[in-house]
């Protein structure tokens, strides 16, 4: 079953009004899991799970209220989410158990957050502490943390910002690896009554190893219902663009060869036209050539290292058992050099992705090499628009409305009148001159070997690397 978890803040579900709206919640989004937090939290049975549930299918835990600690609830699907332990923390519920079909290993830890700084600091260290102890495991922390990241996080109010407290919630994500992915729908999660204040209190926090295991996911603040909170919702959400742009790798310069095959291919193109359609083409063309070149040989780097290492653990015990012949040492000494190569030529294609600028290529902190490469994925998708109150969010749909926008912006809207008084600069002949002039080589070739050479000029994605690198062929 696919990810699809809720965590909302009701306060107050002894109402029936709020069971009710809880009960509805599940129903539309249909959760694997939610978590819901309350102020008066004390006594919870089977059968109150079993009303807000909705069927039978169901295990639950819960930290009861105590005094300023609110109470949390978490109910799951038994089918896909197996709990097998469970942490009461004072401000939070930390379970732990498998997900799915393929047992992946997951912390699930519902947050309750206290709202004095004290309180939140202790909280804060006791999550850390206790995450630093399960990073192999895909951890997911959500629910109210009464706590924003940033100003731009909270509008409205005359308080004075706690920029502290502000920074030491933000050191937390930062010092414990957790990811805060974009959240949709909604910006703020929380409103005072009469709307004068909101805030993004409530939140889905991710570790790289969830990211990995569900690279799709997205958060979602849905609509707010009787509570001052809104639910917010994670779920997976792989949207089907097309094909993917087509980018030219650093790394392709290092593979024996390469130089020739562009080369070679290059002057086998053959294209008619004046000069800058001939340019295109060949841009196009050979751009397609080296999809399949780069299909040949940088396909499943992972798995072909995954066999040369294994082929070296397999000489290396038969020579511990009977020594190495000439013949093995250097076959030993070829495989480690193919293992370098292929590891450095991962390490190339996530520094070219992650496009972190501070880093030297070369650096192999693949890990932090993940996280940029997935916020950037997940901070440049467009899951829907609103257009004119409506939600758009099928893919064809969002096609058409950026279509249709930039249509408009670039579509002629006639002509408009010059005022007599307007004072404006005027060139001189030199300056015009050189203006009308055409352009040398020189000045092209000069402009062109200035730019940065990662970068793209066109939609075509042969980027000026590439002309730098063969421009003088």
């Amino acid at each position: 079953m696919s990810i699809r978890l809720i965590s909302y803040n009701i306060r107050g579900l002894g109402g029936l009004a709020k069971k009710k709206e809880v009960q509805n919640l599940i129903g539309r989004q249909r959760p694997t899991f939610i978590c819901i937090q309350e102020t008066k939290l004390e006594n919870i049975d089977r059968n109150l799970c079993l009303f807000i549930w909705g069927s039978n299918d169901f295990d639950f835990a819960f930290k009861p209220s105590n005094g300023r600690s609110g109470g949390i609830l978490a109910i799951w699907n038994k089918n896909f989410l197996s709990i097998r332990i469970t942490h009461v923390l004072e401000y939070a519920l930390w379970l732990e158990g498998e997900w799915g079909l393929e047992h992946n290993a997951v912390s699930l830890v519902t947050v309750y957050a206290p709202c004095d700084r004290r309180s939140k600091s202790a909280l804060w260290s006791d999550l850390l502490n206790r995450i630093d102890r399960n990073r192999e495991v895909s951890i997911c922390i959500l629910g109210d943390f009464n706590a924003i990241r940033e100003i731009s996080e909270r509008k409205g109010g005359n308080e004075a910002y706690n920029m502290n407290e502000i920074e030491e919630f933000d050191n937390f994500i930062s010092d414990a690896e957790l990811i805060d992915i974009p959240i949709l729908g909604r910006s703020f999660t929380w409103q005072r009554p009469g709307g004068s204040v909101m805030s993004r209190l409530d939140r889905f926090l991710l570790s790289e190893k969830w990211n990995r295991t569900w690279p799709s996911c997205t958060q979602w603040c849905l609509d707010k219902g009787l509570s001052d909170h809104c639910p917010i919702m994670l779920c997976e959400s792989s949207l089907d663009w097309g094909p993917k742009p087509f980018r030219m790798l650093n790394c392709w310069r290092e593979m024996r060869g390469y130089h020739d095959f562009v080369i070679k291919n290059w002057r086998d193109i053959k294209v008619q036209g004046w000069g800058m359609y001939v340019l295109k083409e060949k841009f196009k063309k050979i751009k397609d050539r080296l999809k399949e070149w780069h299909k040949n040989h940088f396909q499943n780097l992972e798995g072909r290292i995954k066999e040369e290492k294994e082929k070296l653990n397999s000489l290396e015990v038969l020579g511990e058992s009977t020594g190495y012949s000439v013949e093995e040492l250097q076959a030993r000494s070829e495989i480690s050099s193919t293992i370098h190569k292929l590891s450095n030529l991962i390490c190339s294609i996530q520094w070219q992705k992650a496009r972190s600028k501070w880093l030297k290529e070369g650096d192999a902190n693949s890990k932090y090499f993940h996280s940029c490469i997935n916020k950037r994925r997940k901070d440049n998708e467009i899951l829907c628009l609103d257009v004119n109150g409506r939600r758009v969010t099928e893919v064809k749909d969002i096609k058409e409305e950026i279509f249709d926008h930039f249509s408009r912006q670039f579509a002629s809207r006639g002509t408009y009148a010059i005022s007599e008084n307007l004072i404006s600069n005027y060139i001189d002949d030199i300056q015009n001159e050189d203006l009308v002039r055409e352009f040398s080589e020189e000045e092209i070739r000069r402009a062109v070997w200035e730019c940065d050479s990662d970068k793209s000029p066109g939609p075509d994605g042969v980027n000026f690397g590439f002309v730098k690198e063969f421009g003088r062929k």
